[in-house]
């Protein structure tokens, strides 16, 4: 699952230009991966989606199409949970320093 991805996308404000979402420069450019709840868009179905999609379409009239978020209860509950594994593991690797200091002799 790309949670950095999402994290990025929402960073951006949920929605960029299809054409930024990419990697690499020049004739080695690649579309990046569409993270989960995402969606790419064209600008023919713009009028289905959130104002601020639509917004978007509006403040790039030459953009053919947008990767946005489309379902943001489910990203932000992805991004929550991702969060969550990142506090257990920094947990897990503070018990791990800590244990290994008592098997430390002399200390």
């Amino acid at each position: 699952m790309d949670i950095q991805g999402l994290r990025e996308l929402r960073s951006y404000g949920g929605c960029v230009i299809a054409s930024s979402w990419t990697t690499g420069s020049g004739k080695h450019t690649n579309i990046k991966t569409i993270p989960p709840c995402c969606k790419r868009i064209e600008r023919w179905e713009r009028s289905k989606y959130p104002k601020r999609i639509q917004d978007v379409f509006e403040q790039n009239p030459q953009a053919k199409a947008v990767v946005a978020i489309v379902d943001m209860w489910r990203a932000k509950q992805f991004l929550k949970g991702d969060e969550k594994d990142e506090d257990e593991e920094y947990e897990r690797g503070i018990e791990r320093i800590l244990e290994s200091d008592r098997d430390v002799p002399g200390s």
